[in-house]
């Protein structure tokens, strides 16, 4: 069963505490080291579970100033960095991405792949809205290659 993100968190932290609480109690340097590496890393996974939460947070906060149903490649741009032809340009790509990639792949992880491929390649001048769409297409297709 799949717990929820702050529960993951929470028993991430138990088991941090619990390692460092043995290597208080440790004898012997080598374990000692071994069990606050443990620790370590525990507190790294606690860390990337959060950035989870953020993202989770960021999508649903993008989701709630927005029509039902409206997507838009905006709610992924830094303020102030493209003007409105560009922005116009890179929504016109996200929204054909999006369209070609069909049903299938919708979930918002893909968006936010797909929004900051167009991002990455209009940072470095390109503004056409084809060769945006498909550098995100090319984007999500290795995404989806790398988790099979």
């Amino acid at each position: 069963m799949l717990l929820r993100v702050s529960d993951q968190i929470r028993e991430c932290l138990d088991r941090a505490a619990e390692a460092a609480a043995r290597a208080g109690s440790e004898a012997d340097p080598e374990r000692k080291a071994d069990l606050l590496d443990m620790e370590r890393r525990w507190m790294l996974l606690v860390e990337s579970f959060r950035l989870v939460e953020q993202v989770d947070r960021f999508i649903d906060d993008g989701k709630a100033h927005r029509p039902p149903g409206a997507l838009s490649v905006v709610q992924f741009l830094p303020r102030g960095v493209f003007d409105d032809d560009a922005t116009r340009v890179m929504g016109e790509a996200f929204d054909s991405a999006l369209a070609l990639l069909g049903e299938k792949f919708q979930p918002p992880v893909i968006h936010e792949v797909i929004a900051r491929r167009i991002i990455t390649a209009a940072r470095k001048g390109e503004r056409d809205a084809d060769r945006l769409r498909d550098a995100a297409i090319a984007a999500v297709k290795r995404s989806i290659s790398r988790a099979e």
